[in-house]
């Protein structure tokens, strides 16, 4: 029972570290200008039916597989903000992506805010 306390506790810890402390007006700036990237973790269903201006689609269920080299590398160097629809799926993924040395930080806030932010773009 300690030993899943424990890891319960951990887990908590690692999400809410992976979340950004940028408000999103900033992260909204730093995309626009090219010096951080946007990452649109939700599944291909959820994206082809809308999606943030700026954003690249590598659902979770990519990246809990494993991305390739080239994906990585395009990932390095720069910020990069992660969200989804609620914030969950952003911040394990944000906590996967920082175990690959990308400097991920998830978005804190839901899809509807970003989306009126950042603009949305459809398939």
């Amino acid at each position: 029972m300690n030993r899943l306390f424990i890891g319960c506790l951990i887990l908590s810890v690692s999400l809410v570290g992976a979340q950004t402390t940028d408000p999103v007006a900033e992260a909204h700036a730093k995309v626009t200008k090219g010096t951080a990237k946007l990452v649109d973790v939700r599944e291909t269903d959820e994206w082809n039916e809308g999606h943030l201006k700026g954003a690249v689609h590598i659902p979770l269920s990519q990246i809990t597989k494993g991305l390739d080299a080239k994906t990585l590398n395009s990932l390095k160097n720069v910020p990069v903000y992660v969200h989804c629809k609620a914030g969950i799926r952003a911040q394990k993924a944000a906590v996967l992506l920082k175990s690959s040395g990308i400097q991920a930080e998830a978005l804190k806030t839901n899809y509807e805010t970003l989306e009126k932010v950042f603009g949305s773009s459809t398939r």
